[in-house]
């Protein structure tokens, strides 16, 4: 098979070696375009895409010098094995949580309102879960959840109660002994933080319009490797 005039382009701008960005009508032979840029580059590559069903199915078109991974196996493989057991642990109740992080026994009272320690759990992990979609390096007030209705002294005061136990969370989660739930994008924010390098003379980052700001930073940050981003566009009718 021949490359349409579109994805010789494609091809003789990655050839070029700098960073290239290819957008691919849905439909129009994206994961082909691919095949013909790794044919034509025959270097030690990486192809991540997010959804894996869309690596598995990679797998089977790129030569073996295409390492095809999703975002998650990557930081699973560097840090997320030392977390294995924990991903096992069920979810807890927010009295749970409450318990394990010390704030049962803690009230605040907002806007009219009390919130004891089984809300102020919540929040916090609420707060860690929005701190891990993030490229940010540290728990800050912007990661506390939105509460509507509160005025901005009782949003500081809020934001002020619950990053203390948001951090406890935080450190209970690092901790391969810890007892909250282990989800799989905790062990893919720890990759990210710790600055990792993926090996690869490029990198092919698919449907790179859906990923979050934590593998978009990782991507980013290769600065070894040339980066083809590729996004889908709409639908030909």
């Amino acid at each position: 098979m021949e490359p349409t005039a579109e994805q010789q382009a494609a091809i003789d701008a990655a050839g070029r070696g700098g960073d290239v960005a290819i957008e691919a009508l849905a439909g129009t032979g994206k994961t082909s375009t691919l095949t013909f840029v790794a044919q034509a580059m025959p270097r030690r590559a990486v192809y991540i895409a997010f959804n894996k069903a869309i690596v598995t199915d990679a797998k089977a078109k790129f030569g073996p010098h295409v390492d095809c991974r999703t975002a998650h196996s990557l930081a699973f493989r560097a840090v997320g094995g030392l977390y294995r057991a924990r991903l096992k642990s069920p979810r807890l109740s927010d009295r749970e949580k409450a318990e394990i992080l010390g704030c049962r026994g803690v009230r605040l009272k907002v806007s009219g309102a009390v919130l004891d320690g089984l809300d102020l759990a919540n929040y916090a992990w609420r707060t860690v879960l929005a701190f891990v979609k993030t490229a940010d390096p540290t728990l800050g007030p912007d990661h506390v959840p939105k509460v509507p209705g509160l005025t901005a002294e009782d949003r500081s005061r809020l934001a002020e109660a619950v990053l203390p136990i948001a951090s406890r969370a935080w450190d209970d989660l690092i901790d391969t002994n810890g007892k909250l739930q282990f989800i799989h994008d905790i062990y893919l924010k720890l990759w990210q933080l710790s600055g990792p390098r993926i090996r690869g003379s490029y990198i092919m980052f698919d449907e790179s319009q859906d990923a979050d700001r934590v593998m978009l930073d990782i991507v980013c940050a290769q600065e070894d490797a040339q980066l083809i981003f590729v996004t889908k566009g709409p639908r030909l009718s």
